[in-house]
């Protein structure tokens, strides 16, 4: 899976007209990416499902801060979403709670995400 992020980067020769993602905010996304192909590619599915999320996270609030041109929030925002719920994780733990057994597994599913890269233009 890929996050594409097209146009970032100041002062790179594009237009004025051109929409442009922050180099800082690309490259932030870039590294949460890396991360999550790098947990993939190791074997550690939880933790690229968890990585996953955090990309997810990081998406929102650089939309939210208007780090992220309106031409690129959507597309961006719905790749993230997608690659979140591209891996699932099933964590088992022993719940040592009242009113359970000893020694009763709970499993939860975490939605969670894929690899990423970036492709800079501009």
């Amino acid at each position: 899976m890929a996050i594409a992020l097209a146009g970032c980067g100041e002062g790179s020769g594009t237009s004025a007209q051109e929409p442009v993602l922050p180099r800082a905010v690309a490259n932030e996304l870039a590294a949460k990416s890396d991360q999550i192909a790098d947990a993939l590619d190791s074997g550690d599915l939880c933790g690229a499902a968890r990585l996953a999320d955090r990309l997810k996270v990081a998406v929102e609030a650089a939309v939210s801060g208007g780090q992220v041109p309106p031409a690129f929030r959507g597309e961006l925002d719905q790749t993230a979403t997608d690659l979140q719920n591209e891996i699932n994780c099933e964590e088992k733990h022993e719940d040592k709670g009242k009113g359970k057994k000893k020694g009763h597994d709970e499993t939860t599913t975490l939605g969670t995400t894929v690899s990423t890269t970036t492709e800079a233009s501009g």
